[in-house]
């Protein structure tokens, strides 16, 4: 049905407008197999994440159009380090879950020589995300994320 602009009535379309929900707007990313038992990171649910007990995936939020995004759409984000903002003097970690515009996160790379990994640790914007979120039933607190820990708590 095609409308007339003179006979639309903005006031009825806003009584009756209902907008997607995240959940709704999300649902082809999370009914895939890599997000299985994940969340939606929402501001209402930042404070159930806990650094060292919590694992992140995201997708951009350009790439969250279409019908099927596609497998390389999801990235494996990491382990959650903290959230915080980013400023001129750059990375500075919140307390405040409701402040956090970023999150620290650490992602370890199996190397091709054996028994060897590969640590990054980069930092995503939650506006340019979307941002789903795992906790595990124990911390994981290895030596070396032990010692990345401690190292960022020096350099604040």
């Amino acid at each position: 049905m095609i409308m007339n602009k003179d006979s639309f009535d903005l006031d009825t379309f806003l009584a009756n407008y209902e907008p997607k929900s995240l959940q709704d707007s999300l649902k082809h990313y999370l009914n895939d197999r890599q997000l299985t038992d994940y969340s939606v990171v929402t501001k209402h649910n930042l404070h159930k994440l806990v650094p060292g007990k919590t694992y992140i995936r995201y997708a951009t939020i350009s790439n969250a159009g279409g019908i099927n995004p596609g497998r390389n759409s999801i990235k494996n984000g990491g382990i959650l380090l903290s959230g915080g903002c980013l400023s001129k003097n750059g990375y500075k970690e919140l307390s405040d879950v409701l402040t956090w515009t970023h999150m620290m996160l650490k992602l370890v790379i199996p190397s091709e020589e054996l028994d060897s990994t590969i640590d990054r640790v980069f930092v995503i914007n939650l506006t340019k995300h979307y941002v789903f979120y795992k906790l595990f039933s124990s911390e994981i607190m290895d030596q070396a994320f032990r010692d990345m820990a401690i190292e960022f708590k020096k350099n604040k």
